[in-house]
């Protein structure tokens, strides 16, 4: 019975070959060191950098370079995280609609200000040409 290699280390204990090799394909592939850090649990993200140059040194033409699949970490949330998660969500939603009315209240406010403005035009034109006073009179008749 054959035993499986793990790709798991212990502290102190060199990370497996499958590891360091995947984290160097994948930060070929243009990953973040500190993402690639967090996929496979190394402690350092200066580490992927050292093994780059190593290998690189060593020009191994014969250890194929390809990143390692693994499961993803399934970030598991509480019930009081997964509300507040809704809760963010209504909020988002509730924001975007306000928006849009406010979009619509402003071009009506537009619209009102052009529609001030031309009456505001006539009234000056009536009165210029025709000597009429429309404006209202601020004070009471007596």
């Amino acid at each position: 019975m054959k035993k499986e290699k793990s790709l798991t280390r212990r502290k102190g204990e060199p990370y497996p070959l499958e590891i360091r090799l995947a984290a160097i394909g994948e930060y070929r592939l243009g990953v973040s060191r500190k993402e690639i850090a967090f996929k496979y649990s190394i402690s350092d993200p200066t580490v992927i950098s050292h093994w780059i140059r190593k290998f690189e040194a060593k020009r191994q033409s014969s250890v194929s370079i390809k990143p390692l699949k693994l499961k993803k970490r399934s970030i598991k949330m509480t019930e009081n995280e997964s509300d507040l998660s809704k809760r963010i969500k209504e909020l988002e939603r509730a924001l975007k609609q306000k928006e849009l009315e406010l979009k619509d209240k402003e071009k009506e406010l537009k619209h009102e200000q052009a529609h001030r403005r031309a009456m505001e035009i006539l009234i000056e034109l009536a009165n210029e040409h025709y000597n009429i006073d429309i404006r209202k009179n601020s004070g009471t008749k007596q």
